[in-house]
């Protein structure tokens, strides 16, 4: 049962516009004891509660907020109108609507963390916000307070160890390199955590289903390791251009009947953002244009990707994505991103009258 004693308690006395020491007063208890109950580190005693409810005229249930109160209803609308609008790319809708959230319930710190999390995304150059770079400044003090205040009172490990990760990655965005290195030594090791040992305590289907994910998941960080690879050590473009093609043959291992899901996204992306450039770099204009034909039809087959896709190569046989799950910070769908990030780019210039071109740029515009 899970109780939301110190959000309730806090929004009655704000909606009797009293003080904590009014409050405190009233009840003949301490005032540090009231701002305990309101920062969720301790309770009141039981027997204090009949006479709490009585006094806001609630009742106790009510005040605690258990059970399929209107409370819960309340916290599943914000986390599900977050969901929405996060996966559409609505970054200052989420802001808005953690700060809400986060108003009603001061002590929610999943609501905290989700709002600590939009201030983040805002600053992601990787989608349409052109302002990014100036939310990095605007919000930094507020994303870095909300990070210690969850690491300080939050008893959450889940909640702890995002926040902090965060906060990691803030800081080395932000060039605080010293502050980021503090924090992540703090964390635990990959061999340690939850994904490196819950397989040895389940069983049978449980099992299989679980090592699929671990399988996809663990692509996915070979994937990354690989890119960033590439650009940290500054190869020449023909180079690169074998190593993020080594990428697919990797992927179509584990994708051995094509049927790439979440991937057509990075798929799109790669050929598009990447290959299509490199191969120009080197005058390789067949390949060039293979490879923006590539990204057409990846970012095609990932819009018309149904809402639950299911996988059917065998070593992730079942496994199941949702593409309500995604979360970005970009309000355009992939075929916009590929047309205004790829095909507009001045890379391509020398390519912009070809008609193979064109026929690609019009496919694109037909899909978004």
């Amino acid at each position: 049962m899970t109780i939301y004693f110190s959000e309730v308690f806090k929004k009655l006395r704000k909606e009797k516009d009293l003080t904590q020491e009014q409050i405190a007063d009233i009840l003949c208890v301490s005032p540090q004891a009231v701002s305990r109950w309101e920062c969720d580190t301790t309770y009141p005693d039981i027997s204090l509660l009949p006479t709490i409810a009585e006094f806001f005229n609630v009742t106790v249930d009510e005040l605690l907020g258990t059970g399929k109160s209107k409370i819960q209803k309340k916290i599943d609308s914000y986390n599900e109108a977050f969901k929405d609008a996060i996966s559409k790319g609505l970054v200052y809708d989420c802001i808005d609507l953690m700060r809400a959230a986060v108003k009603e319930f001061p002590n929610h710190y999943e609501f905290l963390n989700k709002l600590m999390y939009a201030l983040f995304v805002s600053g992601d150059h990787t989608g349409n916000i052109l302002e990014w770079e100036n939310n990095i400044k605007k919000y930094d003090t507020e994303i870095i307070e909300i990070g210690e205040r969850i690491l300080r009172y939050c008893t959450d490990d889940a909640i702890r160890l995002e926040a902090k990760s965060r906060l990691a990655f803030h800081y080395s965005d932000t060039n605080r390199k010293d502050k980021a290195l503090e924090l992540i030594n703090t964390l635990p090791s990959q061999d340690s955590c939850r994904e490196a040992i819950l397989y040895r305590a389940i069983e049978g289907a449980e099992r299989e289903a679980y090592l699929r994910e671990r399988i996809e998941d663990g692509l996915g960080k070979l994937w990354f390791g690989i890119t960033a690879y590439s650009y940290a050590k500054k190869i020449d473009p023909q180079t690169q251009i074998n190593w993020l093609t080594k990428q697919v043959d990797i992927l179509n291992i584990i994708y051995e009947n094509k049927d790439y899901g979440d991937w057509y996204y990075r798929l799109a992306t790669l050929y598009g953002k990447e290959l299509a450039k490199l191969y120009l770099q080197v005058d390789d204009v067949e390949n060039t244009f293979y490879a923006l034909e590539k990204s057409v039809q990846f970012a095609i087959a990932f819009e018309k990707m149904p809402q639950v896709y299911v996988y059917t190569s065998p070593l992730l046989l079942g496994l199941t994505t949702d593409k309500s799950d995604w979360e970005k910070a970009d309000t355009r769908n992939l075929c916009g991103i590929i047309l205004e990030d790829v095909f507009t780019s001045r890379d391509f210039n020398v390519l912009r009258d070809n008609l193979r071109f064109q026929q690609l740029e019009s496919t694109l515009k037909e899909h978004i």
